[in-house]
Parts: structure tokens; C-alpha cells; sequence
């Protein structure tokens, strides 16, 4: 029989799973500047621009999950 999924192991993989969408969304900013002919200083701003698009886009896609999630977090939420 399969047991549920541990607090511990829901948030590790939470984690890994926003670390991978960061670095996913954060590389493609850089690669399509380097197949533009770009310079080093456009290649890391395009970078820089990238990570704080991911972590904005992140947050609100986070934002939005959670209000649809129906686990006990949202209970405890809604007690509030």
C-alpha cells in the first residue's frame, strides 16, 4: 500500500520544484539573448531580468495554486 506524502517530503519537493521553474524561466531569458549575437553585459542582464521575472511570475502562480488547493493548509486558512 502506498502512504501519503510526509509534510517534510511535500515541502522538500515544493521546493525543488520552484528552484527547477526559476532556473527553467531564468535560461531561457539567457538563451534567447545568445542566439541574438549578444554581448557578456547583455547576456547577464538578460539573466538578472530573468530571475526577477521567474521569482514574480513564482510568487503570483503560488498565489493563485493556493486558492485552489483543498489539503488541510487551506482549512487552517480559512479559519483565520
Amino acid at each position: 500500500m502506498v502512504e501519503p506524502i510526509s509534510p517534510e517530503e511535500r515541502k522538500s519537493g515544493n521546493g525543488l520544484l520552484k528552484a527547477v521553474f526559476v532556473l527553467l524561466v531564468t535560461a531561457s531569458a539567457g538563451l534567447i539573448v545568445l542566439q541574438a549575437g549578444s554581448t557578456t553585459a547583455e547576456l547577464l542582464a538578460a539573466l538578472a531580468g530573468g530571475f526577477v521575472f521567474s521569482l514574480l511570475l513564482m510568487w503570483y502562480v503560488v498565489r493563485i495554486l493556493s486558492g485552489l488547493s483543498t489539503g488541510p493548509t487551506t482549512e487552517r486558512r480559512n479559519r483565520r
